[in-house]
């Protein structure tokens, strides 16, 4: 895949001071997954991917389903 999306991105996004969330996820050809979620000038939060059922427990807004 090389770094063509890096490039990609930054020339999209440049210095946009707007953006409060990034979330990069990635997925290897052995099935890994892996995700960070950027949020303002803090570190970023890692997530690899055992936990990714807990996205599909989301609601729309974003807030866990109550019924969990």
């Amino acid at each position: 895949m090389g770094l063509n999306w890096l490039r990609y991105f930054e020339d999209e996004v440049g210095d946009d001071d707007g953006i409060e969330e990034v979330e990069v996820k990635i997925e290897y050809r052995d099935g890994t997954k892996k995700k960070w979620t950027f949020l303002g000038d803090n570190d970023p939060i890692y997530e690899d991917g055992e936990d990714e059922e807990d996205d599909e427990d989301e609601d729309e807004d974003g807030s866990e389903d109550e019924d969990q």
